[in-house]
């Protein structure tokens, strides 16, 4: 082996183990992280605010939940990064599996804070995916115009109807998550100023709903009222039967009663003539005891 071929093989044995030494720092490094650290990077990229850097702090959480699966931070910050990029599908389970793991956080006030915090978020998704209430008054007008117009909107109004009745039920999961979240911070404004819309969201709606009552509804109703009537014919008949039933009942329970009445009555008043007949012998043989004899006065 000459010179040149040394010199060419240290060169190679020296880069090895420098990448040894790097692999080896870069693995230890890895394992030492820990889930906080994981959920540092990723709120960095987080305040980025853009598309890109959500999915970079996405993944960054998810390595801090591979750490630990009930870590509060990467389950609360994964969904609210789910919702700023509009995915909504999967965020109610993950705020629901945060709502869990903050039972493990030894700080009561924290976690009544963060669990404020998870509800009013959860409130947030539900409304986000509604439709407007502009968009639902703008339409109920142009219904209301095209019927007055003589103008055939019967399919249409299904559509709509169908569709705000799933709002309606949408707004309804939100009432309740941000009344749940003023009962653990009752001080939240922001809170309580979105449960007054989702409020008033759902009142509106219902009363357009209300007024719409679309044809499919209406034969529906009208299937419902009979079938409403044939049940409460049945439901007569059967009362009728459970009526004259009670009655009989009542009726031999009444004279069981009334005999067992007689014959106790009859012991009572037997038993009283008794009592009267002793008491009666009693002052009987009294008067003859204490009795005098007294002589005429001829």
């Amino acid at each position: 082996m000459n010179k040149k071929e040394i010199i060419i093989i240290s060169i190679i044995a020296t880069i090895i183990i420098v990448l040894l030494i790097l692999l080896i720092n870069n693995r230890a490094s890895l394992s030492f992280n820990q889930p906080n650290d994981y959920i540092n990077k990723g709120n960095s990229y987080f305040e980025e605010g853009d598309y890109l850097n959500y999915n970079q702090a996405l993944i960054q959480y998810s390595a801090a939940g591979m750490k630990d699966s009930t870590n509060t931070g990467a389950l609360y910050n994964t969904a609210n990064t789910m919702y700023r990029m509009g995915n909504y599908s999967m965020i109610e389970d993950v705020y629901k599996d945060a709502v869990r793991s903050t039972l493990k956080i030894d700080a009561p006030q924290d976690a009544k804070d963060l669990v404020a915090d998870i509800f009013h978020n959860k409130g947030n998704v539900n409304m986000k995916q509604v439709t407007p209430l502009d968009s639902i008054l703008t339409a109920n007008e142009m219904i209301q115009e095209a019927e007055k117009q003589g103008r055939d909107v019967n399919s249409v109004k299904q559509q709509y109807y169908n569709k705000w009745q799933e709002d309606v039920k949408k707004v309804g999961n939100s009432i309740k998550d941000y009344k749940e979240s003023l009962r653990t911070n009752p001080s939240n404004d922001s809170t309580r100023f979105n449960l007054a819309m989702a409020q008033d969201y759902e009142k509106r709606v219902n009363e357009i709903l209300l007024a719409m009552n679309p044809p499919s509804q209406n034969n529906q109703n009208q299937n419902q009222n009979q079938e409403d009537k044939k049940d409460d014919k049945k439901d007569q008949q059967q009362q009728q039967q459970q009526d004259q039933q009670q009655n009989q009942q009542d009726q031999k329970q009444q004279q069981e009663q009334q005999d067992q009445m007689s014959k106790e009555n009859a012991e009572q008043i037997l038993k009283a003539l008794e009592e009267d007949e002793k008491e009666n012998m009693k002052k009987i043989k009294v008067e003859k005891k204490g009795k005098v004899n007294i002589e005429k006065d001829w």
